[in-house]
């Protein structure tokens, strides 16, 4: 499956994977470690921690109606932005989710 398309419980589990967290599985549509839900697609106290650890960058263009997120980026003044992973989503954490799963794991995952 292509990282660009994941979304929900599969974005969220495939998060899990991309960030070491021990035995992610779904349940009911939702990814759980151990017996709590963990959803860092949808949640700052999930996901926050992980773009910070990660140094994920997320930016919204005023003109464009998505976030933007990326990783091992670097800005240069003649050429603009260059990075080697770079995703969107409707949300910034969204976008972050799909960084972080692309940087770690490629840009196409198994369909579990």
């Amino acid at each position: 499956m292509k990282v660009h398309n994941l979304a929900g419980a599969l974005l969220d589990f495939w998060s899990a994977k991309a960030a070491g967290m021990p035995q992610p599985r779904l349940v009911d549509g939702v990814c759980m470690i151990g017996s709590s839900p963990y959803r860092p697609s949808a949640s700052w106290a999930d996901g926050g921690p992980l773009l910070e650890r990660e140094a994920i960058s997320v930016f919204r263009y005023p003109d464009l109606d998505s976030w933007h997120a990326c990783v091992e980026f670097n800005f240069i003044r003649e050429e603009g932005l260059s990075t080697k992973h770079y995703y969107q989503g409707p949300t910034p954490l969204v976008a972050a989710m799909r960084c972080l799963i692309a940087s770690k794991l490629g840009n196409e995952v198994p369909s579990e």
